[in-house]
């Protein structure tokens, strides 16, 4: 006991309360900056996930599009379009014949959320083109040489915008113009 006191006080041993508080701050903010700048890296890496699943399904739904609209063929028994035309287009949609000479839309459906595109045949169901992940957001269609009987080769411009579902963004804007690939030689 005589010991303990003696150590005490020459003062060589042991850490004062104001040592140990400055070293419990100094180490909590270590700790809090390191702990900030991994949370930052687990949010950042969380967005960079959604928009490479955002660029995936960009991509398949233009290369499905482009593919489906570049290889329509005419409406030889007049069944499908109005007559004289190639392709028919309206408020986010587009119908055509496709390579198998069957009737296909393509569109927005607005009825039910998140809003996805479609394909339709005649005479079946439509199928998603689209995820429930991702929000079509705006789909526009606008034609130019749509008619079999001017001198123009058909073409396409298809613009819209996707995004994740209830979430404002990321949000990919993209608009391809489309070609058919049979050339139009009347």
């Amino acid at each position: 006991m005589l010991r303990i006191i003696k150590i005490i006080r020459r003062g060589k041993k042991g850490f004062t309360i104001i040592e140990l508080s400055v070293a419990m701050a100094i180490f909590s903010l270590v700790i809090g900056s390191i702990m900030g700048i991994f949370i930052a890296g687990v949010r950042s890496q969380g967005k960079i996930l959604v928009t490479q699943k955002l660029l995936d399904e960009t991509s398949y739904v233009i290369e499905y599009m482009s593919r489906t609209i570049r290889m329509a063929k005419d409406d030889v028994p007049g069944t499908c379009l109005a007559p004289g035309v190639n392709y028919q287009a309206s408020e986010g949609e587009i119908l055509f014949v496709d390579y198998k000479r069957e009737c296909t839309r393509l569109y927005r459906d607005d009825a039910t959320y998140p809003y996805a595109l479609y394909k339709e045949i005649a005479g079946t169901d439509p199928e998603p083109i689209t995820s429930n992940d991702f929000e079509l957001a705006s789909f526009n269609v606008k034609l130019s040489g749509e008619s079999a009987t001017d001198i123009k080769q058909s073409r396409v411009t298809i613009s819209m915008i996707l995004k994740k579902a209830g979430v404002g963004k990321p949000e990919i804007k993209i608009q391809t113009t489309i070609s058919r690939r049979d050339l139009e030689t009347y």
